[in-house]
């Protein structure tokens, strides 16, 4: 994949139904072209879609800054050849990379945000939580998804270095790979005193570090009194000596998960969670082997619902079952993720 730095814009706009505006589709392949889109979602009454063509982006220095008080959402999705006529449903295609010196993502929405199928890594932030995104909400519709991502090798030197998320609506992550982040509190926050639900599905969260000795977990799920929160289908990992998870004590409905500790009670109906090995394939490749007990073992229908594909396109139910964690064994002769 070829390196893209700043330069020349390249965006085009279809019209589409709304209520409103006209949805438009921004095609971008330079980080400037990018940063620009997200200036005009931010400010054109539309729902947008931005689209990235497939390459390695470098961030460094220049992170990018969503800021929208408009009631619409913004969908960004990686995989796209050029002018985004088709594209490959594979994360590991469309990389944003912050040098290790800047955070990537720095985004405040008073409506949805959503990232699929990109590659965020070597983000860094110092002093703050946050070093590969910051979500905010702005106002009661603000909500956040993010589905088929990879976040790995980023970090802080305070808090958490991976993702945070602090919206009034809903939170998704939904077949993420989080691995390689270091920070003194640990690789995901989600939610707050306003956020009134939390759906927790089909992540691999592996190879973490969180330095400082008195960190609660390495996801935190939290939210306030009497909210839904659940976690179903993920596995959580060799990520060191905190806690796998942490959220409000009994307030998490946990399905079919596979994790090494979690210290909180499970909330009421929570069912099928082991905590095995999971057979990873090894050397850094977090596909299950053959013979792991994972296979075919996840609920197909957890609150928050599956996503089409798995992290890599292949369908994310494969003959009645769904794995764990973010890869689907499936049927590898039609799996390559392509879709015109």
């Amino acid at each position: 994949m070829k390196a893209i730095g700043w330069g020349m814009f390249i965006a085009t706009v279809s019209g589409l139904a709304s209520t409103s505006a006209p949805a438009a589709n921004l095609c971008v392949d330079t980080v400037q072209a990018l940063q620009d889109a997200l200036d005009t979602a931010a400010a054109n009454g539309a729902d947008d879609t931005i689209q990235i063509v497939r390459g390695t982006y470098a961030i460094s220095g220049n992170h990018l800054i969503f800021n929208s008080a408009e009631a619409h959402s913004i969908n960004i999705v990686g995989g796209f050849a050029p002018g985004c006529g088709s594209r490959l449903h594979n994360a590991a295609l469309t990389v944003l990379d912050g040098g290790d010196t800047t955070q990537i993502f720095n985004v405040t929405t008073s409506n949805d945000f959503e990232l699929h199928f990109l590659t965020l890594q070597h983000g860094y932030i110092s002093g703050s939580s946050g070093g590969v995104m910051a979500v905010f909400g702005n106002g009661a519709a603000s909500s956040a998804l993010l589905a088929n991502v990879i976040v790995r090798d980023s970090g802080s030197d305070y808090g958490v270095g991976g993702v945070i998320f602090s919206v009034a609506g809903t939170v998704t992550m939904q077949d993420n790979l989080v691995t390689g982040i270091v920070s003194p509190g640990g690789a995901v926050y989600v939610g707050g005193e306003t956020t009134v639900a939390i759906h927790f599905t089909n992540n691999t969260i592996v190879g973490n570090t969180a330095t400082s000795p008195g960190a609660a977990g390495m996801i935190y799920l939290g939210a306030g009194a009497n909210v839904p929160m659940d976690a179903s289908n993920n596995i959580l990992w060799d990520n060191g000596d905190v806690p796998s998870l942490d959220f409000i004590n009994g307030a998490v409905l946990l399905t079919d998960n596979d994790y090494e500790r979690i210290d909180a009670a499970f909330g009421a109906g929570s069912s099928g969670n082991v905590s095995v090995d999971p057979g990873f394939a090894g050397n850094g490749d977090f596909h299950l082997r053959s013979d792991s007990t994972l296979l075919g073992v996840g609920t197909l229908i957890p609150p928050g619902g599956l996503t089409m594909y798995d992290l890599e396109g292949r369908d994310r139910t494969w003959n009645g079952t769904v794995d764990l964690g973010v890869y689907e064994r499936g049927d590898e002769i039609f799996g390559d993720g392509y879709d015109v």
